[in-house]
């Protein structure tokens, strides 16, 4: 029929052959069978498909004015899609021993086998009380599509802390709203951790976060870590940012500002002491973003982000007052099937306004957990060395990273109850020098490490990248350091 299409559904159980012409819909064939891929022949009278009758997905097709399907094919594993017949040969992709296998099959002078078609009437069911009739318009409501639909375990262990937690994220129909929750606990100091992330349009953002930075630890064998914390920070962060984006094939730029209320409370387990700071700026942030990945990377494999924050603490009435400034680059470099990745990150706070600090192997939330760029940073991840170290924190800092990132194997292994598994496992060596300083000359303190990155799979489709890492600082108050973290990274 000219000017018609055919889909499939799926309603009440049954797979249908709908065709829908002049505004119209009408059934062609419906049954329980699963069909999918819908063609036409060389005339529209007569539509190929592919269909699972006898458990086996094959090729049928129906014929106007006939009420039989026709088999054309016998595959033994099944057939996934098909193109439309051109000339009695069509492409078939098929699935075999080696994976899915495309080839050229010409169509029998007659059908394999032949069964009777059903096409039942579906009655219509009348739509419930307030609700709009099929097809009628109504406002659109993001609420049923954004409830979360996986609760994924997470959890890290680093100087001598301990917590665990579960992460979900999520978004409607449309992609105009994004979630991310992700609630922890950490089980020797007894407190509760986590953050919680909405973005809008991939443009307006809030996010809310407590993190645990461990600044003190002692060795100590009775402890089940290994460790016993003697001092740590707890940072509470509530923040806005609001961005304006110009998109270009491969390139993104995007400019923006926003807000950031931080709390830190300095817990000192030897003296029983808590001093709470609190902290308040304003910004503007910047960049351009021209990473891509591929289909089997881990993670970022070609391209460069570059992005530039402008802060002021200046008449906030924080603990605080002065300007930021921070340069924040990152490139990823293909070399055969591995990546060499690089980052410099450059930073100056004027002398009033809060100190930067390096070490550590980075903070219970990381900034990838939140799309959009995260304000008032001023703790940076130098593995091999502890994070407060005097020595590691100034008014001016700079930090430079060389990873080379190489696959070791695609496993893609599962249990198909509970359904988890793993997909990929790859590995990192890595190099790094930070230097942090007031007045006093600039001194680079070095360090080098390798990293295990362990991607889990949990319902086939979510996946949490494990970091496993051994780092060792190379001058005193250097030291060697195993850890485990969620995400990469950078």
């Amino acid at each position: 029929m000219r000017g018609s299409v055919v889909v499939t559904s799926l309603r009440n159980e049954r797979w249908s052959l709908v065709e829908i012409a002049e505004g119209k819909s009408s059934v062609l064939v419906s049954d329980p069978a699963v069909k999918h891929s819908p063609r036409f022949g060389d005339s529209t009278s007569e539509i190929y498909f592919v269909a699972d009758y006898g458990n086996v997905a094959n090729v049928w097709s129906w014929r106007r004015g006939d009420r039989s399907l026709a088999r054309w094919t016998q595959a033994r594993n099944g057939v996934k899609e098909i193109s439309a017949p051109v000339s009695g040969e069509m492409l078939v992709t098929t699935i075999e021993a080696d994976g899915d296998v495309l080839r050229v099959r010409s169509l029998p002078d007659a059908p394999l086998e032949v069964r009777q078609a059903a096409a039942e009437a579906v009655a219509p069911v009348a739509p419930p009380g307030g609700a709009s009739p099929p097809g009628g318009d109504r406002p659109y409501s993001a609420w049923s599509s954004l409830r979360p639909r996986y609760w994924l375990p997470i959890g890290y262990a680093a100087d001598g802390a301990f917590v665990l937690g579960v992460a979900t994220d999520g978004q409607d129909a449309l992609g105009l709203h994004q979630y991310a929750l992700a609630p922890a606990y950490e089980i020797t100091q007894h407190q509760a951790l986590g953050s919680a992330a909405y973005v809008y349009d991939n443009r307006h953002g809030l996010l809310l976060s407590r993190t645990m930075t461990v600044k003190a630890s002692t060795t100590n064998d009775q402890k089940f870590t290994g460790r016993e914390i003697r001092a740590y920070d707890i940072g509470e962060t509530a923040q806005w940012v609001s961005l304006w984006r110009s998109l270009r094939f491969n390139v993104r730029y995007y400019w923006g500002l926003g807000g950031a209320l931080d709390r830190e409370t300095l817990h000192d387990l030897a003296a029983g002491t808590s001093t709470p700071r609190d902290e308040r700026v304003l910004g503007l942030v910047s960049g351009v973003d021209t990473r891509r990945t591929q289909l089997l990377s881990e993670g970022p494999s070609q391209g460069q982000q570059l992005r530039l924050f402008a802060e002021t603490s200046n008449g906030m009435r924080g603990a605080y007052s002065g300007n930021f400034y921070r340069g924040d680059w990152r490139a990823y470099l293909p070399a055969g099937t591995t990546v060499v990745s690089l980052r410099w990150n450059q930073a100056y706070s004027q002398p009033q306004a809060e100190a930067i600090q390096l070490g550590g192997t980075g903070t219970s939330f990381s900034e990838e957990a939140f799309a959009l760029p995260v304000l008032n940073q001023r703790e940076f991840p130098l593995r091999g060395y502890r994070s407060g170290e005097a020595v590691l924190t100034g008014h001016r800092a700079s930090l430079a990273t060389l990873e080379w990132r190489i696959p070791i194997s695609d496993v893609d292994r599962h249990f198909m109850v509970p359904p988890v598994g793993v997909n990929r496992i790859s590995m990192s060596a890595f190099t790094e020098a930070g230097a942090a300083w007031d007045d006093a000359p600039r001194h680079w303190y070095k360090s080098g490490g390798v990293e295990l990155l362990y991607e889990a799979r949990a319902g086939y489709l979510l996946g949490a990248q494990l970091r496993i890492g051994v780092a060792k600082g190379f001058e005193a108050p250097g030291r060697t350091e195993g850890y485990v973290r969620l995400g990469r990274s950078f």
